[in-house]
């Protein structure tokens, strides 16, 4: 989410939320801690839910990619150009 070619109308949404999710990974067999997004360029971050459902190997690796979701206000798109992504 969103969809390839998705809009959504601000104006009829202002006072609804709009849920981005996606997919990270770290590598190196490190389990991601933290996934944050932005809409104003890095300036704040907010922390997105994680779903883990990957438990470490013997060694205490992770190899698979988590989900994470996060419930965006609409009102936060105003203005927004892009929507930014971090994990770690």
């Amino acid at each position: 989410a969103p969809n390839h070619n998705e809009t959504l109308s601000i104006a009829k949404n202002i006072d609804k939320e709009y849920t981005v999710a996606g997919y990270s990974y770290t590598g190196g067999g490190r389990s991601v801690s933290r996934v944050e997004i932005s809409t104003d360029g890095g300036v704040h971050w907010e922390l997105a839910d994680i779903e883990r459902k990957e438990q470490p190997n013997d060694y205490g690796m992770y190899w698979c990619w988590i989900w994470w979701q996060f419930n965006l206000k609409v009102a936060d798109l105003v203005g927004c150009k892009e929507i930014w992504c971090r994990a770690w």
